[in-house]
């Protein structure tokens, strides 16, 4: 079930607008802490609201497969 309304909810709150500030930055941005629901939520709603793509790194092939069948 895709979750775009979650999505679009977290593109309103601030902490992602500073993630995303972040990511100008010429650093590494390394999301950690969180579980694997959340930080697929929030790499979700940065790409949308960017339109930057990210590289994301799993490691397991199964969760590359689950990256890789989310809509775009």
């Amino acid at each position: 079930m895709p979750l775009s309304a979650l999505v679009r909810q977290l593109q309103q709150v601030p902490l992602t607008g500073e993630v995303s500030a972040r990511m100008e930055r010429s650093e590494r941005l390394r999301l950690s802490g969180a579980g694997r629901g959340a930080r697929a939520l929030i790499a979700s709603a940065l790409a949308a609201q960017t339109g930057v793509p990210l590289l994301v790194v799993v490691p397991t092939l199964e969760e590359a497969g689950r990256w890789a069948a989310l809509p775009n």
